[in-house]
């Protein structure tokens, strides 16, 4: 064949193995690719005789290596196409719900700017915090629904159990849509996962108990390596490794202190903090469990800066490894992954710039990259090398070859909340994974203080990693003055034994299901910090926000919750009585807030509604293709110099001095030539 795409996808459907001769268009790439995956011959047209065409036919026949790529090769494809269709009838609907999807496009107009364009006020549903939803298209768009999600799990059954399986007729009824739905749910051959999550912060192991729990009820074996056990019903396909001692707490314990620092103090603390974390490989449990023999399908390692656990990688055989993040990916773990990081538009999270810098937040943003990935290679690596080294020994592979030997990198942080961005194909986004659809009664006596607000309810909680309770005494102060002057009641999470001078209108509790205050009807306004769980509980819930950022990736988000005009940012070193006053003023009494952040719960909850399903199907794509080593970039095969160009600018650049050398050597001695033969005439 030609090496047109369409044939190409043909024989690939059908496993049959090519010779393939390039003539115009996408024909030469496309015969690239059939040439380096093994499954067929290029020949150029200029190459084509009897002799040529006798040996890549003898080839083809008698090597079964080509027959096996093929096979191999038309495997991924028939799993990709299966759902082609609907997929792009998915997105062609997507733009018409979202009016052309601005909040998708990456360039000078910003998400934020469209959302204050929205069109009409959209309504709620009477009794609940949770936006209108946005017209579907009918009975049909449900059935398409519920026949994919059929297909999607009859395809996993095909995978794991190597079967082939009936298509699901178009026009079946929904119940057995439904039973079919349920009996593939349990068909797929379970799988062994070690989930390492080793972090401190309770806020990050809510979202990843739901990935863990999913993976438990698909029929996986799980061995769960956390300091926040779950404990789910009693399930013998699940074993938990236990880390939780109550000496192991992060190296700063009040995070107050850091939400007025520069970026590179954060990035320290972090490091400081995954350092402390490594002590967990000491913890008893942890060691006992390493006495142990233990193999595995598949690793999923939360991906923070825990490499001195790679080496539990290399204790389990090294089966290939998923990196999972709760909040958005900082720039070492994207280039770890071969992602693009274009400091242009790409803010890197502890900075809190939007997508649309002007040239001083360009500049400096491609400063702190850059300095950035230098301190990961030169402090943070090392340190878990040399970690990793005392207790595991000389085996296991560098920290710095495991470091970029991901397979796939899974972000619970979504283009629809956040900002559009390119990724590779083994970046997977998803959002809200933690989130609650219905939510536990409320305890007695915060139902009844929610219940009798006449004028409404501001919640304030900081959330599990920030305490209300280490606010400079002025700022908490300014806080309590502030809620003094309000009609409104507060509900606030404050973790001391009491609170001076607190007013009438303010209930203060240690701990508070934020979920379930979230979803009361009388919530009207949120002061949280910008972490990305509790700005997805809000989006769920779609209430406006006050968020004053003090660490990690809350800088980011709160940049994004003001771009978008769902909310207003203030600054801890800005917060007084005044400044409080009129932010909550401004979002109350402003429709526009309401009004932008229930658009922006739409996209999130038409997101959100899969995630669960779409990280457990990516976790188990990684085990039927063993890493999936096809979605790895070539970009972590070049050097920094060479992702950068730098070699191709210096080539440029040298030709061209090159040849401005050579121009101006050539007419200086036309020049000269031209100067003697005219002073040779006028001594004539």
């Amino acid at each position: 064949m030609q090496g047109g795409l369409q044939s190409l996808n043909e024989a690939a459907y059908r496993a049959v193995p090519l010779i393939v001769t390039p003539y115009f268009s996408d024909q030469t790439h496309n015969c690239a690719k059939i040439n380096s995956a093994g499954i067929g011959i290029r020949i150029y047209l200029k190459d084509i005789s009897k002799e040529t065409v006798l040996d890549a036919i003898n080839k083809i026949i008698h090597d079964p290596s080509y027959k096996e790529r093929m096979a191999q090769y038309s495997r991924l494809f028939r799993e990709h196409r299966e759902q082609s269709v609907e997929t792009a009838v998915w997105w062609l609907e997507y733009m018409i719900r979202h009016k052309g999807a601005p909040h998708l496009r990456s360039g000078p107009v910003a998400a934020g700017v469209e959302l204050r364009g929205s069109g009409r006020r959209p309504a709620e549903t009477p009794g609940t915090n949770e936006p209108e939803a946005l017209p579907r298209t009918g009975g049909h768009a449900r059935f398409s629904e519920l026949h994919g999600k059929a297909l999607e799990f009859c395809r996993l059954r095909r995978g794991f159990l190597g079967s082939r399986s009936e298509t699901l007729a178009g026009n079946m009824g929904m119940a057995r849509a439904w039973l079919l739905l349920v009996l593939a749910a349990h068909c797929s051959r379970s799988a062994d996962i070690l989930f390492v999550a080793p972090t401190w912060a309770v806020s990050h192991a809510l979202p990843l108990h739901k990935v863990v729990t999913a993976l438990l009820d698909r029929g996986h074996h799980v061995t769960y390596v956390t300091p926040h056990p779950l404990q789910p019903e009693k399930n013998e396909n699940y074993t938990l490794v236990d880390l939780t001692l109550p000496v192991m707490k992060p190296a700063i314990v009040n995070r107050s202190i850091l939400a007025d620092t520069w970026p590179m103090r954060l990035v320290e603390a972090y490091h400081e903090a995954g350092v402390l974390c490594c002590n967990r490989l000491k913890h008893p449990a942890m060691q006992e469990w390493l006495k142990s023999d233990h193999r595995f399908d598949l690793v999923v390692m939360e991906r923070l800066p825990y490499q001195c656990f790679y080496g539990l990688v290399h204790k389990v055989g090294l089966p290939p490894m998923v990196g999972i993040l709760t909040l958005p990916a900082m720039a070492p773990t994207y280039y770890a992954i071969g992602n693009p990081i274009n400091p242009a538009y790409l803010s890197d999270v502890f900075i809190g710039y939007t997508d649309h810098m002007d040239f001083w937040q360009r500049l400096y943003n491609t400063y702190f990259i850059a300095r950035f990935l230098y301190f990961w290679q030169t402090t943070v690596l090392p340190a878990h090398e040399a970690i990793m080294r005392e207790i595991f020994g000389p085996d296991p592979p560098s920290v710095y070859e495991m470091e970029r030997n991901f397979s796939m990198l899974i972000v619970d942080v979504h283009f629809s909340g956040d900002y559009p961005r390119p990724n590779v194909p083994n970046v997977i986004e998803v959002t809200g994974l933690h989130v609650e659809d219905n939510v536990e009664p409320l305890p007695k006596d915060i139902q009844k203080f929610l219940d009798e607000a006449e004028h409404g309810v501001i919640y304030f909680n900081l959330g599990s990693n920030v305490k209300s309770s280490t606010l400079p005494e002025h700022r908490r102060q300014a806080f309590v003055d502030a809620f003094r002057e309000i009609p409104q009641r507060v509900v606030w999470k404050w973790e001391d034994d009491n609170i001076p001078d607190i007013p009438d209108n303010v209930l203060v509790r240690k701990w508070l299901p934020q979920q379930g205050i979230l979803a009361h009807p009388k919530v009207k306004l949120f002061i949280m910090q910008g972490g990305v769980q509790s700005l997805n509980e809000a989006a769920f819930r779609s209430i406006p926000l006050i968020a004053v950022p003090f660490f990690s990736d809350q800088r980011h988000n709160c940049a994004k919750i003001k771009a978008a005009g769902i909310g207003v940012r203030i600054y801890l070193k800005d917060i007084t009585k005044e400044s409080v006053l009129d932010a909550i003023h401004r979002v109350l009494e402003d429709p526009s807030y309401k009004e932008r952040m229930a658009q922006y719960s739409r996209l999130f909850r038409e997101h959100r509604e899969q995630s669960v399903e779409t990280a457990v199907w990516w976790l188990e794509y990684m085990i039927r293709h063993k890493g999936a080593p096809h979605l790895r970039s070539a970009a972590l095969d070049l050097s920094w110099w060479q992702l950068l160009l730098l070699d191709v600018v210096a080539f440029v650049l040298a030709a061209a001095a090159a040849t401005v050398t050579a121009l101006w050597f050539v007419a200086r001695r036309l020049l000269a030539a031209f100067t003697a033969r005219k002073d040779k005439l006028k001594t004539h």
